[in-house]
């Protein structure tokens, strides 16, 4: 913004009885607001080397994470909770690997079906927060 920009808005904000703070802050108006904790279920999941389920399918889901907590690598697959093979879907690094489900910027709807995941070698943990 110029210094004439600056002028502008700061008398029209001040018309309009918004403040300066709608001058210097604006409101970001999009769906990736404050993200809403309270009523959140948070659970952790040990996936084996066979296909796990750790998301259940949730048609009111508004948002998930998956965050590989343990010490082995892990892939989820969306659309099954018994099928997921390794070396595909998304794969989590061991240690922080992470997936979010938010949603689509566009439309507005996101992921409810379920997925499942796998570890490699040996059992891993998942920890899950949905809401």
């Amino acid at each position: 913004m110029n210094k004439k920009s600056i002028v502008i808005a700061v008398v029209l904000a001040l018309a309009l009885g918004l403040g300066l703070g709608a001058v210097f802050f604006p409101k970001v108006n999009n769906n990736f607001g404050a993200i809403k904790w309270s009523g959140a279920t948070n659970t952790s999941i040990s996936v084996a080397i066979t296909s796990t389920s750790v998301l259940s399918a949730n048609p009111a889901r508004e948002y998930a994470s998956l965050v590989n907590t343990g010490s082995n690598n892990v892939c989820c697959s969306y659309g099954t909770s018994t099928g997921a093979v390794w070396g595909k879907g998304v794969c989590l690094n061991a240690n922080g690997g992470t997936l979010e489900i938010i949603p689509n910027p566009d439309t507005g709807t996101i992921w409810s079906g379920v997925i499942g995941c796998i570890a490699t070698s040996s059992t891993s943990t998942i920890a899950v927060s949905e809401y």
